[in-house]
């Protein structure tokens, strides 16, 4: 009996090292981890919304206003509209800031500082929205 004990874990200890060794992977896993990919690239496809969570001002730039992009993709000299409860506003992009980085693009997922043209910091409020231009 001890023998049979002895040898099943022979066997799993060598089906494992087999595994780790050969990059068997769980296909299940895989699949999963496959799908979340998919559905962070479609939403760089969607157009570009972001949350203002914070905005102040930089003397002799312009108005910054910050927040984690939640769907789409924006680049520098991309038009936007800000949307709030008494504002709705267009603009021009002209700075792009991400990890104390300048960048010409940023994409969804990412927490990002968006140096705007012709805002002030009075205009722009926390929970406002930067989304693409709408057409009228």
């Amino acid at each position: 009996m001890k023998k049979i004990k002895y040898y099943a874990i022979f066997i799993i200890c060598m089906i494992l090292c087999l595994s780790l060794i050969t990059g068997c992977k769980n296909t299940k896993k895989s699949a999963e981890v496959d799908n979340k990919q998919k559905i962070t690239d479609n939403k760089d496809a969607e157009a570009f919304s972001m949350p203002i969570k914070d905005v102040f001002n930089i003397t002799g730039r312009g108005t910054v206003v910050c927040g984690t992009i939640e769907s789409g993709s924006i680049k520098v000299g991309d038009p936007v509209e800000i949307i709030g409860e008494d504002i709705r506003k267009k603009s021009c992009v002209i700075g792009i800031e991400r990890n104390r980085e300048l960048v010409d693009e940023a994409k969804s997922g990412e927490w990002t500082g968006v140096l705007l043209e012709n805002i002030s910091v009075d205009e722009a409020k926390e929970a406002d929205f930067i989304t693409d231009p709408t057409e009228e």
